[in-house]
């Protein structure tokens, strides 16, 4: 399923996307995509050496990402 470019500019909150570079399931293409066409704010973090678990594979610096996006609050 795809968001068409227009829906992705109207996004305007802050994205956080994570992306393992060896991922077999979403192509590398799909993040990179998405950094370019989200209408606010975005973070992208790929990962070396890391397939679709990201948050498994590397998961201390995964959740640390992820709480500091959030500010720390979770």
């Amino acid at each position: 399923m795809e968001v068409p470019d227009a829906g992705l500019r109207m996004i305007r909150h802050p994205m956080l996307l994570i992306h393992g570079i060896e991922d077999a399931i979403v192509p590398l293409e799909t993040s990179l995509r998405l950094m370019k066409r989200l209408g606010g704010p975005v973070q992208t973090h790929f990962y070396n050496r890391s397939s679709h678990w990201t948050q498994v594979e590397h998961k201390d610096s995964f959740n640390t990402l992820i709480a500091e996006f959030f500010g720390g609050r979770i």
